[in-house]
């Protein structure tokens, strides 16, 4: 992401708020243009290279624990709405037996219709963040993005106050989430083994 920011600290800042709007976390705009008024425009520009960089350090993370399991993994790229309905329809022909969604800022738009097609094609859909299976998923396992955004706008606040960005430790997450989806669970016709629906922190029924 680029945007025309005079100022390091607010184009740290900046950076943030571009992450919350990409997240659908805030509808306001004219604060965010306040200070940055070229970061919308911004927004829209490729980041293509970043989001394949992004994607295959996930399946690199995902192939080495998939070969400790013995489960074969096959990738299957959407980068768009387009793409990821005609990824959903690729994988039962191809044998699959379950997703593992990659996190991008256009899973989390869609995360609905994603959930969706998955009950639709009857393939479990495992990803990151909560909200996916608030939305419909089987079952989520990751950091919580709302606490993480909750630290980021602590962060945030310290750079407007004048902290300088290389001063703030690196944080790593520290709230993880484990949710099971019940409802999706039944639709698919899996029993969730009740050691595992013990463990989680959210079980939607």
């Amino acid at each position: 992401m680029a945007a025309k920011v005079e100022n390091f600290q607010h184009q740290k800042v900046v950076k943030l708020f571009g992450r919350f709007i990409q997240a659908g976390l805030t509808n306001d705009l004219d604060a965010v243009n306040a200070i940055a008024p070229d970061l919308i425009d911004a927004l829209d520009a490729s980041t293509t290279e970043q989001e394949r960089h992004r994607d295959a350090a996930q399946f690199r993370a995902t192939e080495r624990a998939a070969q400790t399991l013995g489960i074969q993994v096959q990738m299957f790229e959407g980068r768009t709405a387009t793409e990821l309905d005609a990824a959903l329809e690729a994988a039962p022909r191809s044998g699959v037996g379950a997703v593992l969604i990659f996190s991008s800022p256009v899973v989390f738009d869609h995360r609905a219709r994603i959930a969706a097609l998955g009950r639709e094609k009857r393939l479990p859909t495992v990803s990151l963040f909560t909200e996916f299976a608030e939305a419909g998923g089987l079952l989520t396992y990751g950091p919580s993005l709302r606490e993480s955004f909750r630290r980021s706008g602590v962060f945030a606040g310290k750079v407007l106050s004048g902290a300088k960005p290389g001063d703030l430790p690196i944080e790593r997450p520290e709230k993880f989430e484990l949710v099971v989806n019940l409802k999706t669970a039944k639709a698919l016709g899996l029993t969730i083994p009740p050691s595992l629906l013990q463990r989680a922190d959210q079980v939607i029924e």
